[in-house]
């Protein structure tokens, strides 16, 4: 009976230390909602993932960058899950989120015939929407298929 409760106990301290800390939830939470507008907008349309219950806060937050990472020129090639001290971290993350919310009202890494449209409130809350890109793209729908025309001149052959 002793070795069974041992066994049991250890897997019982196994799974709390995987959870998460209850008081560490707001931390979670600020951190999915910092880059949940620009997931939204730049990568995934349904936002910003939730944690994982064996996440630690620092690896989420390295997941939740390394989808925005691309837009920001001076980390786009960084290894984030090696950089372990919380303040260089803070500033890595606030360079890195900068970046992707610059790149998400200024659309300027886009592909040739890729089209954006970045919808903004004016100051009296009407909906602007502004597009970026390829403006050949966004006539292509209205252009008629080129017609070619061949000149008769006397004496050619039909």
């Amino acid at each position: 009976m002793d070795r069974e409760s041992f066994a049991l106990q250890s897997q019982i301290d196994e799974l709390q230390r995987r959870m998460p800390i209850v008081d560490n939830r707001q931390a979670y939470i600020a951190a999915q909602s910092r880059c949940d507008s620009i997931t939204r907008a730049l990568v995934d349309p349904s936002g910003a993932p939730g944690a994982v219950n064996t996440e630690g806060l620092l690896e989420y937050r390295c997941r939740l960058l390394r989808q925005i990472q691309k837009y920001s020129p001076k980390y786009k090639d960084s290894d984030l899950s090696k950089v372990t001290d919380a303040a260089v971290f803070d500033s890595v993350e606030a360079e890195i989120v900068g970046a992707a919310e610059r790149e998400m009202r200024r659309p300027t890494q886009l592909g040739p015939g890729e089209l954006r449209e970045v919808r903004e409130h004016d100051r009296s809350g009407r909906v602007v929407s502004s597009f970026y890109g390829d403006s050949i793209a966004a006539w292509r729908a209205f252009t008629p298929p080129p017609r070619f025309a061949r000149f008769l001149t006397p004496g050619a052959r039909r």
